[in-house]
């Protein structure tokens, strides 16, 4: 059978906020394998059918890119000319970069932390002039 390992900490200090007593515990932040910084244009999602949480697709939209195209080649020294013809899909995509899925307590958490940050962002724009 393994044993179980212990994990050491710093013993908390008690700390009395509002006369709540609480316990201060450092929390650490590691970045996974898997991390990435995306882009994101946008977010769709919903209510997941179990009613249990919600999900948040990001996205990056972009112009489809040609599927062909025909250029003219100078003959005197082989660079292309502008394309003649392009063909392909038109309108654009929105390429999902990453899904989240919420429960309600994050969901909550996550509202209540862009109402703190929406109008300090505000205050560098307006300070910005943008």
């Amino acid at each position: 059978m393994a044993k179980s390992r212990k994990i050491l900490a710093p013993k908390p200090k008690p700390v009395v906020t509002k006369r709540i007593k609480t316990v201060e515990v450092p929390v650490h932040y590691e970045k996974s394998r898997l991390f990435r910084v995306i882009h994101a244009d946008g977010v769709t999602g919903g209510i997941l059918p179990s009613g249990r949480a919600l999900n948040l697709a990001f996205y990056s939209e972009r112009v489809p890119f040609p599927q062909v195209e025909v250029f003219d080649v100078k003959l005197e020294d082989g660079n292309l000319i502008a394309p003649r013809t392009r063909t392909g899909k038109t309108g654009f995509f929105r390429e999902i970069e990453v899904s989240a899925t919420l429960d309600w307590d994050t969901a909550m958490s996550l509202l209540h932390w862009l109402q703190v940050v929406i109008p300090k962002l505000e205050a560098i724009k307006k300070r910005r002039g943008a």
